[in-house]
């Protein structure tokens, strides 16, 4: 039911004004009443072939409890203000939801290709988490599918360089894409073994197909095993140090054992 009708073939306008200058100062309302759990709000409506188009912003249909939407329906059924159309939900709290009715932080972004972009035509773009008394974090959180998780990093819109879980628990930095790029180091999630070269790293450190350059700098502690080709090895014992307590160093190859002593 239609109680009033603007109808004009140009500019079709309807002006409420304040003009009382008391203090405090008045305003210009329009108020919507209805039955709790009723629409109220306003419809925009196109006409012609985009008749089928229509947004509502304001209470919707069929809440539960105080919030503000604004829906859109392109079905022809008349049905923006109902909950089930919300674009966006701003619930009594404050919270804000895009894609979902049920906003669990101050922003809840919900949908199965859900994505944030911040994008700037010039310069760089920054991505800021500041916390004034604590700590500020960045979770990565595969809530239902564990071993998903992590930054994509890319360049010129490929991908360049992965860090985290990919298809498992331990943490990887990749080289290209988290799929299918290459897994320079791991880090084991049940032993906390570190692997360059290898996935599968059976000690503190194990570099597989590669060698360790130590520039300006010794090793020190007791007890260095190196692995060789073929079951060929070399094992240090003691200190590898002249100013060391022990300044002996003992070499074995398979069931070889051959001295180096200096200054004793």
């Amino acid at each position: 039911q239609t109680l009033l009708h603007l109808y004009g073939n140009s500019t079709p306008t309807l002006t409420i004004e304040a003009l009382d200058t008391s203090s405090p100062a008045m305003t210009a309302n329009i108020v919507l009443k209805g039955y709790d759990g009723r629409g109220k709000g306003i419809f925009y409506k196109e006409s012609g072939s985009l008749a089928t188009k229509q947004w509502y912003s304001g209470i919707p249909y069929g809440a539960s409890q105080a919030a503000y939407t604004i829906g859109y329906d392109n079905s022809g059924n008349n049905l923006p203000h109902y909950l089930a159309s919300a674009s966006l939900y701003v619930k009594y709290n404050g919270y804000v939801g895009i894609g979902t009715t049920s906003p669990s932080q101050q922003l809840h972004v919900s949908s199965s290709s859900a994505r944030l972009l911040v994008e700037k035509s010039a310069n760089d773009v920054i991505i800021e988490a500041k916390s004034v008394t604590a700590g500020a974090w960045f979770f990565a959180n595969s809530y239902t599918s564990a071993g998903y998780a992590g930054l994509q990093l890319q360049g010129g819109g490929a991908d360049t360089w992965f860090m985290g879980q990919y298809a498992g628990p331990d943490f990887n930095i990749i080289d290209g894409s988290r799929n299918s790029g290459t897994k320079h180091l791991t880090i084991k999630n049940t032993t906390g073994n570190v692997g360059i070269g290898t996935t599968s790293p059976s000690t503190k450190l194990h570099v597989l197909s590669g060698s360790i350059k130590v520039e300006s700098g010794q090793f020190s502690g007791n007890n260095h095993v190196f692995d060789g080709y073929n079951g060929y090895y070399s094992y240090i014992m003691g200190k590898a140090s002249k100013s060391g307590t022990s300044k002996a160093m003992e070499f074995y190859a398979n069931s070889n054992i051959g001295h180096i002593n200096w200054n004793t």
